[in-house]
């Protein structure tokens, strides 16, 4: 089923519009009852995020990271693409908060699941509106190269990464926001940028540094996830570049001295 926003019809006009909270970068209009979005980035019909290889879908059983709070599943908004980085796996567990509009930072759960060692570097992007303190939960045999941890500049202290970390080669802080040198190196969001965040930005980031996502996984409030790594039940195709030697060794390089990598 596709997933559509409807118009909005204020009570005392009979004029109709998109709501507010849809924001400038989307472009939305009402046409025929539903908004529809002309946004680079953004799927017209649904108004999710469609770029960098990852077409954002909501509630699809394809994801490979499945959040809960309060032992309930959550609205997720997710991507899986078939054709992603061949020299890294991927994934992203992105949410709004934890504690309802607290500046107190929630703790979240990653159960990591996996039926095999991973043929490429892990790489995990975890990012969050309000202050979260993430807790890895790892199989013995999995090391993870890099978590790369967002949050806004103001809550950047305050999240952090606990469990499991000792199987965690590297941590990098990305804070955003207006007052920070780097607010566009890793900007915020769920998979649906309704209340201002940007999804698309966050998956040009991805691509900029490591290629096509392996997977997207958003939720406005999550306690505890399970996520399932790729590389053992899927083999992965090259994207987002010709898969010549000098570019893997520019992206590979890119990698290591933490700089960007760009594709001619």
């Amino acid at each position: 089923m596709l997933h559509r926003q409807k118009c909005y019809t204020s009570f005392n006009s009979s004029y109709s519009s998109c709501p507010r909270r849809f924001g400038i970068k989307t472009n939305a209009m009402c046409s025929d009852g539903y908004c529809v979005c002309t946004g680079q980035g953004y799927d017209y019909y649904t108004c999710l995020p469609d770029t960098y290889g990852c077409k954002i879908v909501v509630n699809t059983t394809e994801a490979l990271a499945k959040p809960q709070y309060n032992q309930q599943s959550q609205t997720t908004y997710s991507c899986t693409p078939v054709k992603s980085s061949t020299l890294f796996e991927v994934h992203v567990l992105s949410l709004y908060e934890v504690i309802y509009r607290s500046p107190v930072a929630g703790y979240t759960i990653v159960n990591i699941v996996s039926d095999g060692k991973s043929d490429r570097p892990i790489i995990l992007v975890l990012g969050s509106y309000q202050p979260v303190n993430w807790i890895l939960k790892l199989p013995a045999d999995i090391i993870i190269t890099k978590v790369i941890l967002i949050a806004r500049d103001s809550y950047i202290d305050q999240s952090s990464v606990g469990g499991d970390v000792n199987q965690v080669q590297a941590i990098e802080r990305s804070p955003y926001g207006s007052y920070v040198d780097n607010a566009a190196k890793w900007p915020r969001g769920y998979g649906n940028d309704l209340v201002g965040g940007d999804t698309v930005g966050l998956l040009k980031q991805v691509y900029i540094r490591f290629g096509v996502v392996t997977s997207f996984t958003g939720t406005y409030r999550a306690d505890e996830w399970s996520l399932m790594l790729s590389s053992a039940r899927r083999p992965s195709t090259p994207a987002p570049v010709n898969n010549t030697r000098a570019q893997s060794s520019a992206c590979v390089s890119a990698y290591k001295t933490g700089t960007s990598y760009q594709a001619l």
